[in-house]
């Protein structure tokens, strides 16, 4: 049976009835959600006050090594968390959600390909799909950004 995840400041009497395990223990909160990422590649918000799971989506897709082992961060309106897994290959990126809904609002790759910016730099263009590039710490707006 999976262990329970637990939120920032549970109790033994206040768990959250989840079914995954957090690779890390910074679970952000805004306006009352708690955010995650897990090492199948989901992405999920949780009522911080009562632990129900109130969206998930598919994130990455851990069958090509794609996983969220980082915390995430919660500013403005958006989750951002990057994908983690470049010891199995993965093409790195970094994604923003809609807070509310889970929605995805866009992705950036960090290994670029086509006619992407940079995609001129790798000398075997097949190479960049497998080529690294993930996200192993939490990501932060910036001093001008909050």
């Amino acid at each position: 049976m999976p262990r329970r995840a637990r939120s920032a400041g549970a109790t033994s009497t206040n768990r959250c009835k989840t079914r995954f395990t957090p690779l890390t223990a910074a679970w952000p909160i805004s306006d009352g959600r708690l955010f995650r990422g897990t090492g199948d590649g989901r992405i999920f918000a949780l009522d911080a006050k009562t632990g129900k799971q109130l969206w998930q989506i598919k994130g990455g897709d851990p069958l090509v090594g794609e996983f969220f082992s980082s915390a995430p961060i919660a500013w403005k309106g958006l989750v951002f968390i990057g994908a983690t897994g470049s010891d199995w290959g993965i093409r790195g990126f970094v994604i923003a959600l809609d807070a509310a809904t889970g929605k995805e609002k866009w992705r950036f790759y960090t290994i670029p390909m086509g006619n992407e910016p940079g995609a001129d730099s790798w000398n075997i263009p097949e190479t960049a799909k497998r080529g690294g590039g993930a996200i192993v710490d939490q990501l932060h707006p910036g001093p001008r950004c909050g």
